[in-house]
């Protein structure tokens, strides 16, 4: 697992929505490519922080999904979500209407023992 976190959401115009941008240095991508490469059953949790700590979320990703972000060959991912969506939005272009969905609270569906 490739943990990221970002320790404040950033300013938006609306209350009942945040976003949290992560910035991956060249060394993280070489990182989490090579796992990808090496055929590892990568995930990243992505700490989107509040000012309590405990309010904090984790957003977490699959290697599909990481996949399709290092396709867009960005050095950035922000994730957003609005209250009460059980989904995140990554955006990989074109602001909340094309952007991926990464379930909330999905740490049962990642890490469960496949049967």
């Amino acid at each position: 697992m490739f943990i990221k976190y970002r320790a404040h959401k950033q300013n938006t115009k609306k209350q009942d929505y945040c976003s949290w941008q992560f910035v991956f240095a060249g060394n993280e991508l070489c990182e989490i490519k090579g796992y990808i490469q090496d055929d590892y059953n990568l995930t990243m949790a992505l700490v989107c922080g509040e000012a309590g700590l405990s309010d904090s979320e984790i957003a977490v990703l699959d290697t599909e999904q990481i996949k399709e972000i290092l396709s867009l060959d960005k050095t950035s991912l922000t994730i957003s979500r609005m209250k009460n969506e059980r989904y995140y939005r990554a955006s990989i272009g074109g602001g909340r209407n094309n952007s991926m969905q990464v379930k909330a609270n999905r740490f049962d569906d990642v890490f469960r023992a496949k049967k």
